[in-house]
């Protein structure tokens, strides 16, 4: 953990989705298990994670083996995925404070958008998968590439007049937690890398855990 130097007060949260505020670490990973094609998908994850492709030729790849499923099917399938505890009580006595929330998630906007019901979420940004006539087309519209997550949220903060240093930022990953955030909060992090880089680092089942960490110190 490292002390927080001084700021203004927090004005927005941006969550990252998977592994943050759903037990899923990865919604890629789910539904491929749950398809039964994650033997592809292991190949162009592997590839991405070697440099030999970008983000979103990964993720077009991976939708295309996904190509002709139906919607009602996907919806089954992460209907079944569950929040963590207290998700619901940490976004609502956020938004109580008077910050906004937002989820900027580099999986999928199935999830995200029903987790921005469910939560009652000021914002959301991640990635459409294109659907015509109920039935997938194995093409998607990336809108949040993880490597581009920090910039994505600065703009985010941007467009609501907003600065870095009243944004705090809560996930799993580094791409997570721009440096130039108020408060980072590594909740269950996924490597050293991240810890490292975070201001707070919680592990536990309920979001909750992360309140005192920014409501406290954006009130000071």
């Amino acid at each position: 953990m490292k002390s927080v130097i001084s700021h203004q007060r927090i004005r927005l949260v941006i969550f990252d989705l998977d592994g943050t505020i759903t037990r899923s670490p990865n919604v890629w990973r789910h539904l491929h298990k749950e398809l039964g094609t994650w033997n592809s998908g292991r190949i162009f994850a592997q590839k991405y994670l070697n440099g030999e492709i970008s983000y979103r030729e990964w993720a077009q790849l991976d939708c295309s083996l996904w190509k002709g499923t139906r919607l009602e099917e996907l919806l089954r399938i992460t209907s079944r995925i569950e929040y963590y505890d207290g998700a619901a009580e940490t976004i609502e006595r956020l938004r109580e404070a008077g910050i906004r929330v937002g989820i900027v998630s580099a999986g999928i906007s199935l999830v995200a958008e029903r987790a921005g019901r469910d939560l009652n979420v000021d914002l959301i940004l991640s990635n459409e998968i294109l659907i015509e006539n109920g039935v997938l087309t194995g093409s998607i519209e990336t809108r949040v590439s993880l490597d581009e997550k920090p910039q994505i949220i600065k703009r985010i903060a941007a467009s609501i007049g907003l600065t870095m240093s009243e944004v705090a930022v809560v996930g799993d990953n580094i791409f997570d937690i721009p440096r130039d955030a108020a408060i980072k909060i590594a909740f269950n992090p996924t490597s050293k890398e991240v810890e490292e880089a975070a201001d707070f680092v919680v592990r536990d089942e309920d979001l909750r855990k992360v309140l005192p960490l920014i409501i406290s110190e954006g009130a000071s």
